[in-house]
């Protein structure tokens, strides 16, 4: 009987995370920049995504190369300095078996940049959304910010000056 229903629990458990994973599109600022990371986080930051669409989208008119890369969209449109010891960038998709030529739903990049020479900053994390517009061409949906406010047993993301 206890087997059966830590089986129920496993299956409820995933079906949760799960869904979730198909609408973070939506979810509050706070709760989105979380996916991924076990650090706390206090605030972050929206950053305005108009302007930077429309650099993309001339961009994308003069059939330049980096706009077909998420990677490279990210990079180049989040703002990232990547000035500290460690940077990693993570690409999460959906569908996740999506192929070039198939139907995207989004992209995500998370951009990490860690090792910051600072006595309270040690670094800052990006999340991009990107989604495709009727035409096909990549946008950016959504941009979130924080820094990395690191402190001896005390670490947490936040878009305010960190203490």
């Amino acid at each position: 009987m206890k087997l059966f229903a830590g089986a129920v629990v496993a299956v409820v458990l995933c079906t949760t995370v799960c869904c979730a994973e198909n609408n973070e599109l939506e979810l509050p600022s706070i709760s989105a920049f979380s996916i991924g990371t076990d650090v706390n986080i206090k605030s972050v930051e929206e950053i305005a995504t108009d302007s930077l669409n429309d650099v993309l989208l001339k961009a994308q008119k003069r059939n330049e190369e980096w706009t077909k890369s998420f990677v490279q969209i990210a990079l180049r449109l989040s703002g990232a300095a990547l000035s500290g010891t460690r940077q990693s960038v993570s690409v999460k998709i959906d569908p996740s078996e999506w192929e070039k030529g198939r139907p995207l739903n989004w992209a995500r990049v998370t951009i990490v940049d860690e090792g910051w020479l600072d006595d309270s900053v040690s670094g800052e994390r990006y999340v991009i959304w990107l989604v495709p517009d009727t035409d096909g061409n990549l946008t950016v949906q959504r941009i979130l910010r924080a820094a990395l406010c690191h402190r001896p047993y005390w670490k947490f993301y936040s878009s305010e000056p960190c203490p």
